[in-house]
Formats: C-alpha cells, sequence, structure tokens
C-alpha cells in the first residue's frame, strides 16, 4: 500500500484533509487538489493508482473529471464521492466509468478503507492478468515457444471459457423467496443471468460446473453473515456479494470480514447501479479464472523444468489462488 499513489479531488479542504489523514494511516500515499482544472495536469504528469472524486465542485464537476478520463488513453480506477447519492448520480457515475461510489457525510474510515482495497484489488487482478497474457504472446509471436505447446495452452483456455460461459452468471441466495424473486428478476431484467436458490438448497445448486459467477447473499436473511463465511469456505473462487434493502454500514463491512467481496446498499444506490456492479464482478470472475488456468499452467511446467524456480510462479498469488493451483 506504501506504492499506491491516491489523488483526492474535492474542493473542501476539510474533506481532503480527512481523507488524507484516513488513507496515510493505512499507508497510502496520497495527493489533494480542489478542482478539475487543478487535478488533470496532475493525473496527466503524475502515475496515480486510484482517483477519489468529489461530484459537486464550482465550475467543472467530478463528472466533467470522470468523462474526460474516459475519453483519455489513461487506464486509472475512479471512486466517486458523492454527498447526492441519488440513483441517477450513481447511474451516471457508473456510466462515464467510475468504479465505485462513496457517500458523504462518510459512514467511517474503515467503510471508506474497505471500498477502496475492494477496487484496488479489482484492478490487481485485471493488471496481473493483462501481464500474463502480454508475456505468452511476446513468447508466441517471438518464436521462443514450442508450437505443440502453445497450441495445448489455447485449447486448454478455450475449453475454460466454453464452460465458464455455461456457468450461471449470479445465484440471488435468500430464505424469503417473494424478495428473491424480485432480485433475481431485476438482475435478469438487466441483462445478467441470474436464479434464485435457497439457504437449503445451496449444496444442490452449486454443485461442479452449477457453481455461479457470483452469489448475492441478502444480509435480510436469518443467518447470513455465517451463510457468507460458509460459502467462501466452501467455494472459494466464487465472488460474494452482500446485498440488502437497509442495512447498517458496520453490518455491511462484518459481511467483508466474513468473506464477501463487496457489499450493495438498494436503498442508496437502487437496483440498477447494483446490477451494474454484479455484471462487472460476474466478468471480473471469469477474468480471474482464466488468469488462474494460466498461472497453474505456468507452475507444473515449472516443476519439470525448473523445480527450484516454481515456488516464483505462485509467489504473488493469494492464499485462497495458491490452494487452487497445488490442489489441480
Amino acid at each position: 500500500m506504501a506504492h499506491t499513489r491516491v489523488l483526492v479531488v474535492d474542493d473542501d479542504a476539510n474533506v481532503g484533509r480527512f481523507l488524507g489523514r484516513a488513507l496515510r494511516r493505512q499507508g497510502f500515499t496520497v495527493e489533494t487538489a480542489e478542482s478539475v482544472a487543478e487535478a488533470w495536469p496532475m493525473i496527466q504528469s503524475q502515475p496515480f493508482d486510484l482517483l477519489l472524486i468529489d461530484k459537486t465542485m464550482p465550475y467543472e464537476s467530478g463528472l466533467v473529471l470522470l468523462r474526460r478520463l474516459q475519453e483519455s488513453d489513461l487506464d486509472i480506477p475512479a471512486v466517486m464521492i458523492t454527498g447526492d447519492a441519488t440513483v441517477e448520480t450513481i447511474d451516471e457515475a457508473l456510466s462515464l466509468g467510475a468504479e465505485d461510489y462513496i457517500s458523504k457525510p462518510f459512514a467511517s474510515a474503515s467503510h471508506l478503507v474497505a471500498r477502496l482495497r475492494s477496487v484496488l484489488d479489482r484492478r490487481t487482478t485485471e493488471l496481473l492478468f493483462e501481464v500474463m497474457l502480454g508475456d505468452l504472446s511476446k513468447a508466441v509471436l517471438s518464436g521462443t515457444g514450442q508450437s505443440m505447446e502453445f497450441t495445448r495452452l489455447s485449447q486448454s483456455l478455450l475449453d475454460l471459457r466454453l464452460k465458464l460461459g455455461k456457468r450461471p452468471a449470479c445465484a440471488v441466495v435468500d430464505d424469503d423467496a417473494e424478495r428473491r424473486e424480485a432480485r433475481r428478476t431485476a438482475i435478469y431484467d438487466s441483462g445478467v443471468i441470474a436464479r434464485g436458490v435457497a439457504p437449503t438448497d445451496i449444496c444442490e445448486r452449486f454443485q461442479g460446473e452449477n457453481e455461479p459467477m457470483v452469489a448475492t447473499v441478502s444480509l435480510e436473511s436469518q443467518g447470513a453473515l455465517q451463510r457468507i463465511e460458509d460459502l467462501h469456505r466452501q467455494y472459494p473462487n466464487m465472488t460474494i456479494l452482500a446485498c440488502a434493502s437497509r442495512a447498517d454500514v458496520q453490518t455491511a463491512l462484518t459481511a467483508i470480514e466474513a468473506g464477501a467481496s463487496d457489499f450493495v446498499l438498494l436503498q442508496d444506490e437502487g437496483i440498477s447501479a447494483a446490477t451494474q456492479r454484479i455484471d462487472r464482478l460476474v466478468r471480473q470472475t471469469r477474468r480471474h479464472h482464466l488468469y488462474l488456468e494460466i498461472v497453474g499452467m505456468l507452475y507444473r511446467a515449472a516443476c519439470e523444468v525448473r523445480p527450484d524456480l516454481a515456488e516464483d510462479v505462485i509467489f504473488a498469488t493469494s492464499d485462497a489462488d495458491k490452494r487452487y493451483i497445488l490442489a489441480r
């Protein structure tokens, strides 16, 4: 985190100082700007890893900055800060490329950091995947790889993509049948294939290739936090999203500690923004499975050719990913 550079763009100096202190305590390197005009040259000239952008600022709003980022060749994840967290505001920010949003006044520093770590974790996985594919592509083009091996690798990845494409995208886990069906329908209508699953049917419905990419677990349901913990332990490569119409932030943060990757509070962001988040998590999870397959292939090849270097291949992966790769 000490190498993670964050730019906070907010015209309120007090907010800038609060965010700066909260993030520096967690080891982030933080810069601040009080307007879009001040921030844009900094973004163009400095290597930031994350942007925190206030929506409402004089002269130009944070949405203007999001639009500039979207139209440029800069690939920097951004999180919108807003004191006007309406469904329309959140939809617009997400459509302009924001990874997430955080409401003001801030519920807690822990809430803030949990949200940012989730964004950074997603970006790290994306970058690792891109680097891995880039290195493989260079090896193919330079002729340093044997064609039979790359043919086998390509076929394996194609087979995996086909299998992942057949897997259910999202499962709505809830003990309330009416609420479960309402959320499943809303997610399905947004373009994400979703199915409802009662907690008692999880083992039966999640077998083999029926394991969904994402499971949304209703925090309103009985034993939700324990259910999240159990799902995380049984299906470590499935992404879990905690979901609630109304819940306090501390409950949502406890869900993260139990194993959820993220949480969505429908009273704040509405079902449209929630389904955008789910769609993004589905695509991220598919990409992560492909990434693990590539790492696993490289690890097995290293074990045969250079056993002394095999551990280096999986050094940077998480404990759960290591267990998955070693089990294969």
